[in-house]
C-alpha cells in the first residue's frame, strides 16, 4: 500500500512537470566566474587563488597587459581564499612598487586593511626606496605605527631605518 501511495505520488509528479499548461523550468543559468570580468581579471585570480605551491608572479602575471589594476583589484576586492589577496599584494611588492606607490600608501593608513599594511610593512626592502621611504613614513602616522616602527627598525635600507627616530 506505500509502495503505491510512492509510486503515485511520483507519476503525480512527473505529469505536473510534464503537462503541457505548464511551462517547463528553465535550467540554471550558468555561474558567474568567483572574480573577474575579463579573461585577464579571472586568469590572474586563479593563479592567485592556487593552493601550493603558490605561483611565482611573474607566473601570474603571464600573458596579461596590464597587471597592477588587476592585482589591486584582487588585493582590494577578493575575500576568498584568504591567501588571493595577499599574494596579489606582494606581487605589488615585489614587482610594481612604482606603479602601486599610491595603493600601498593608502593601504599602511587604513585601518581597515592591516594585513595589506603588514604585509607592505614587512616587505619594504622590496621597494624602490623613495617608496619605501614614503610608505613608512605615512605608515608611522597612522593605526600601523607599530608595524612601520618594526620594519624601519629591521631595514637594511638606512635611508628607511632613518625614518623613524
Amino acid at each position: 500500500m506505500l509502495r503505491t501511495r510512492i509510486g503515485l505520488l511520483g507519476l503525480l509528479a512527473w505529469t505536473a512537470c510534464a503537462s503541457p499548461n505548464r511551462p517547463v523550468p528553465e535550467a540554471p543559468a550558468p555561474a558567474e566566474p568567483r572574480f573577474g570580468d575579463t579573461p585577464d581579471e579571472q586568469s590572474v585570480y586563479r593563479a592567485l587563488s592556487a593552493r601550493d605551491p603558490a605561483p611565482d608572479c611573474a607566473e601570474i602575471e603571464a600573458g596579461v597587459d596590464r597587471p597592477v589594476p588587476i592585482l589591486v583589484r584582487v588585493a582590494e576586492e577578493a575575500e576568498a581564499p584568504p591567501w588571493a589577496p595577499l599574494r596579489a599584494a606582494g606581487c605589488l611588492v615585489q614587482r610594481h612598487g612604482e606603479a602601486a606607490e599610491d595603493h600601498l600608501r593608502d593601504w599602511v593608513v587604513d585601518p581597515a586593511r592591516a594585513g595589506l599594511a603588514e604585509l607592505v610593512l614587512e616587505r619594504v626592502d622590496l621597494l624602490p626606496e623613495p617608496v619605501a621611504v614614503e610608505v613608512v613614513r605615512d605608515a608611522l602616522d597612522g593605526p600601523h605605527r607599530e608595524a612601520a616602527e618594526a620594519a624601519a627598525a629591521a631595514s637594511e635600507r638606512p635611508e628607511i631605518r632613518a625614518v623613524f627616530p
